[in-house]
């Protein structure tokens, strides 16, 4: 429901911090669900997870799993304490970030998944450290769903 209200935005850039313990409790929406969802969105998510270690619910792999592919980062097992220093990280990564864009090619293989893999170097031997989404889902071309015409 959070993606869905991001698309309301006037940016293009879209961040969602969602701080959770990863575990589902009655969600209208399944993991496979909320996998595919982020990788059909433009947003990145930063993962708060705080939980106990006892709860057998919690799941942080998912958490991670959706910041990672998303080109967010997650903070597991984050105690109350160091939260304050979390949101200013993240507010940091959101203010410095740089945006790279392309048009991606429709081919004939109709695979939705699309992998992605960004490196960056700087003269000096400067070490640069890159995050960016691992993967997305193209969407469908407008042109292709049934009864649409083309030139419309």
């Amino acid at each position: 429901f959070s993606l869905q209200h991001l698309k309301l935005g006037r940016r293009d850039r879209r961040t969602l911090v969602l701080v959770s313990d990863g575990g589902d409790n009655s969600s209208i929406h399944g993991d496979d669900d909320v996998r595919r969802r982020i990788l059909e969105s433009r947003a990145t998510v930063y993962a708060i997870g705080i939980h106990d270690e006892a709860d057998p619910e919690r799941n942080p792999a998912l958490l991670r799993q959706l910041a990672r592919v998303s080109g967010g980062q997650s903070f597991l097992g984050v105690q109350l304490s160091a939260l304050t220093g979390i949101c200013h990280q993240i507010a940091t990564d959101i203010r410095t970030r740089y945006t790279i864009g392309y048009v991606p090619v429709r081919s004939g293989d109709h695979r939705p998944l699309r992998r992605i893999k960004v490196t960056a170097s700087a003269s000096g031997g400067h070490n640069l450290a890159v995050r960016t989404r691992t993967s997305y889902v193209l969407p469908p071309n407008r042109d292709d769903g049934p009864g649409r015409k083309r030139g419309l």
